[in-house]
């Protein structure tokens, strides 16, 4: 299971963020209280950090959607499209999460039809029938943010971004 479907300490939060360092592929922003131990998440300078990375028009808009964005929304689109709890790991949920932000960017951009907004609905609802895996889940949402002009540097500080939301706010449905 997650570690966000059950409470946890600070002592068994900082085990899952030293585990999270020390696979090298997020970075949480944090820091940890020498005299009481308490966590302290920095979502300042993970903002700070995802601006500094915006190189392309598509990482302007996503970054402003990202920015008013509140915990209860995300919340919301994870009941949604993982009410059988497919994400065991935060790892899927930062995917999803970050699914979220492009298709709410795909939706203020395009009012028409949109085909990959659709597609994102349909690969989120296969991934919690569990009817497509992780890796599919990665590659078409690497795929999806390419597509649309997103640049790497920007989609890797973004993931970062969510990490240390997702700690900061501890969001759970």
């Amino acid at each position: 299971m997650s570690s966000f479907h059950t409470e946890k300490t600070d002592k068994e939060m900082l085990k899952i963020l030293e585990k999270l360092d020390n696979a090298g592929v997020y970075k949480v922003y944090y820091s940890v209280d020498k005299n009481t131990g308490k966590i302290k998440y920095n979502l300042k300078l993970a903002k700070s950090y995802l601006k500094y990375f915006i190189r392309t028009k598509t990482d302007q808009a996503i970054y402003d959607i990202v920015i008013k964005t509140y915990p209860l929304q995300i919340s919301y689109f994870l009941r949604k499209y993982d009410y059988a709890r497919a994400c065991v790991t935060e790892n899927a949920r930062c995917g999803i999460i970050s699914l979220y932000f492009i298709k709410k960017y795909l939706d203020y951009r395009l009012t028409e039809y949109n085909y990959f907004s659709q597609k994102i609905e349909e690969i989120l609802f296969n991934f919690t029938e569990r009817n497509c895996s992780f890796y599919d889940l990665v590659e078409f949402t690497k795929e999806c943010f390419e597509n649309h002009g997103v640049s790497d540097d920007f989609y890797n500080e973004l993931l970062n971004y969510i990490m240390t939301y997702m700690f900061l706010y501890y969001i759970d449905d």
